[in-house]
């Protein structure tokens, strides 16, 4: 299973706002990784055309089936499958909390 590591969404993050785009092309799983201390929103987002985004579900650990596009939880992981998506996002919307910040990392799968 070929797999890209180190995917970087957000590191120690203490504002809110917008990561950059990652292109997943030719992938077949995305794994992310929320770690960090605080009150937090995140929502997930993925585009065809790298242009467009739209929520995406996905798995979180420890829940039997797919969840809304967006978390409040940390220290979770989340897959998505992105076989048809050009490219995703992680967008922070809320933070607050004396020493909040949030982390967001991941692996791109190609299950070939």
């Amino acid at each position: 299973m070929p797999r890209t590591d180190n995917l970087v969404f957000f590191t120690d993050k203490t504002t809110t706002g917008m990561s950059d785009k990652v292109d997943i092309r030719a992938n077949d799983i995305l794994a992310l990784s929320v770690h960090g201390s605080g009150t937090f929103t995140l929502q997930f987002l993925a585009s065809h055309d790298t242009v467009n985004y739209f929520p995406v579900e996905g798995t979180c650990s420890g829940a039997a089936t797919t969840m809304a596009s967006s978390t409040s939880t940390f220290n979770t992981g989340w897959e998505f499958d992105v076989t048809s998506f050009a490219s995703f996002k992680v967008n922070l919307s809320a933070l607050s909390g004396v020493g909040a910040k949030v982390t967001v990392v991941g692996s791109l799968i190609n299950v070939d």
